[in-house]
């Protein structure tokens, strides 16, 4: 699912300044995939603090398995089984070696979800700890594994960047709070870039949910905002193209690259990081008129794309 994205890609934006992350992380015992696999920098400078409870998360090597619905039994029991599968290859790899194997110095697994019934808490032995916040439950102390109830979390910047990953209304508060941040945080630009794509992903898969309209209303203006700032980039890269070149050459080079570059960062906001590939696309949208690329960049998928303007499919 798109949210699933979502979320690996916002966690991946937060904490690789801080250490080494992998999405969709493979296990060799069989064909299975960790959500996200985090190891944090040994000689590290950046503090975690501004991360509040996810920087504590990210004090030591995690698996971070993000919901964006309740998980079931059998999902909480196949994110155990990867964890036994990591353990297992941390301890091959120390025989291979010939190093000590230190229990301690395991990774954790954190199960993100924004709602978890009192059943699957209950039946896994999850229970609140003392000294973490409300909503962030434990199991036995040898599984090493917390399922964080994102919903049950405390308002307060300290875990705001995990509310950020709720739903409803708990995620709309969050959304509200990074609205308010000084520009100037070094995380608020960013993720109001993933957010307002997922928030156009969302609109053109025509996949909003009843929860998610609450959000969309809160970031309305601010993506409103965002389209008019690239038009008037467009705009003063086309002007001052045409007044360096004084010509109708210059100004229609101006013009070409202003398109260019609505163009590019329309295929960013859909897709994340473009690459050579996207070459192709990006030069047969420019031959087309400015109505007709717009429809296609609104309305097209990736595959879609490829295949009008480069007969081939992504890789």
């Amino acid at each position: 699912m798109f949210d699933d994205q979502f979320a690996k890609n916002y966690l991946e934006e937060l904490l690789s300044p801080l250490g080494r992350v992998e999405i969709s992380k493979e296990i060799t015992d069989e064909t299975r995939q960790i959500d996200l696999f985090f190891s944090p920098h040994p000689d590290r400078q950046i503090t975690v603090d501004n991360l509040g409870l996810l920087g504590q998360i990210a004090l030591n090597s995690a698996l971070l398995e993000p919901y964006r619905n309740s998980p079931t039994r059998a999902d909480v029991r196949n994110c155990l089984s990867k964890l036994t599968a990591v353990f297992a290859e941390l301890q091959r790899q120390a025989k291979r070696e010939n190093s000590p194997y230190n229990e301690e110095n395991l990774p954790r697994l954190w199960i993100l979800a924004p709602l978890v019934s009192e059943t699957i808490l209950n039946g896994f032995g999850a229970a609140l700890d003392r000294n973490w916040p409300e909503g962030v439950y434990f199991l036995p102390p040898l599984q090493r594994t917390a399922i964080i109830v994102i919903n049950q979390l405390p308002v307060n910047f300290h875990t705001l960047w995990l509310r950020l990953l709720g739903k409803g209304k708990t995620q709309n508060q969050a959304v509200r709070e990074l609205l308010e941040l000084p520009i100037g945080n070094n995380y608020r630009q960013n993720v109001i870039e993933l957010l307002l794509s997922w928030r156009v992903s969302v609109e053109i898969q025509n996949i909003l949910e009843e929860e998610d309209r609450e959000v969309f209303m809160t970031l309305s203006q601010t993506y409103l905002e965002w389209k008019e700032a690239v038009r008037r980039q467009a705009r003063e890269e086309a002007l001052e193209e045409g007044l360096q070149a004084g010509r109708q050459e210059g100004r229609q080079e101006g013009r070409q690259e202003a398109r260019r570059g609505m163009i590019e960062n329309l295929l960013q906001v859909r897709f994340g990081q473009l690459d050579d590939s996207f070459n192709p696309v990006i030069e047969g949208l420019l031959s087309l008129s400015p109505s007709e690329s717009s429809r296609l960049l609104i309305e097209s998928a990736r595959e879609e794309l490829f295949k009008r303007f480069c007969d081939l499919t992504p890789q």
